[in-house]
């Protein structure tokens, strides 16, 4: 992966901001949103997670992790506008399977929660004396550089 400039970083966060207005269909577009995202900061998504990581649930069933980046994010990912407190829950509830299946070595750092126009970054380092939850409204760099 080379390394890319800060100055590069902003304008393809200003780039990545401007097509991404107004979009709402989690279905229809969220792996290409994180494709484009993880692009902003020079990585290609596929050489480090995985989109519907599957996961056993206590009851048995399979869920499926919307993008997985074992050891460092797990992402749950919304239609503009939906509850993202259901989000949340999705996300720890599979923080909770992988434990119980003895994946604990692939226990993220951060939890992203997102609408496509919010996004929610928990940290879940222990030695982190708070969550840290930032919300983002139409990507502006300044915010996109939290993620790095």
């Amino acid at each position: 992966m080379a390394h890319i400039s800060w100055s590069e970083v902003r304008d393809r966060a200003i780039r990545f901001s401007r097509e991404w207005t107004g979009t709402s269909s989690e279905s229809a577009e969220k792996q290409t949103f994180w494709n484009e995202f993880f692009e902003v900061f020079g990585l290609r998504r596929r050489s480090v997670a995985t989109f519907e990581e599957p996961v056993q649930r206590i009851q048995g069933t399979y869920g499926k992790i919307d993008l997985f980046w074992p050891g460092i994010v797990l992402v749950e990912h919304k239609s503009f506008g939906e509850d993202l407190g259901v989000a949340t829950s999705q996300a720890f509830s599979y923080i909770r399977d992988l434990t119980r299946e003895g994946r604990t070595d692939e226990i993220p750092q951060f939890v992203i929660v997102s609408d496509f126009a919010r996004f929610v970054l928990y940290d879940l380092e222990p030695e982190a004396k708070y969550v840290r939850i930032i919300l983002v409204r139409r990507y502006s760099y300044q915010s996109l550089r939290l993620f790095c």
